[in-house]
């Protein structure tokens, strides 16, 4: 089974983050989702629980648009693949990943197509990864792929 995890981009500052102790990489946070009123938290791992109430070791509000899921693969240098990231192929093309119609999808590429993201899968020595390198995010950089595709 593969490990469910979630990232998204705290809306406090990276500032408060550090001050409060918290891992970010540059604002963004790692962890479980859960949700209070339609507003999306990042959660840390349960500390304590009772009957009556349980203790994360940390909860951050996050931009709602910025929460992606991890994808359950690694690329080359053995970095987890998030929904929302940008990823070169060996040609140096460009795709999003993106999670559609019950699969996860690259989207990009040289002709701007659609694939599913099983195509990428390399077996090698270290166990499955993709044949794919995570540039940065879509949400960080959504310029690399306008500048792609013209």
């Amino acid at each position: 089974m593969r490990e469910i995890k979630f990232r998204g981009k705290a809306v406090m500052s990276t500032d408060k983050l550090d001050v409060l102790g918290i891992e970010h990489k540059d604002g963004w946070v790692y962890g479980n989702l859960t949700t209070k009123e339609n507003e999306p938290f990042i959660v840390g791992d349960i500390v304590e629980v009772t009957d009556e109430y349980i203790v994360h070791e940390f909860w951050v509000q996050v931009i709602t648009e910025t929460v992606g899921q991890y994808t359950g693969f690694k690329d080359d240098w053995d970095v987890d693949i998030y929904e929302y990231d940008i990823v070169k192929d060996p040609d140096g093309y460009l795709w999003v990943v993106l999670f559609e119609g019950g699969s996860w999808v690259l989207s990009g590429g040289k002709y701007d197509l659609k694939e599913d993201i099983l195509e990428f899968v390399n077996w090698n020595e270290k166990g499955k990864k993709l044949d794919v390198l995570v540039v940065r995010n879509w949400f960080d950089s959504q310029e690399l792929i306008e500048e792609q595709h013209g």
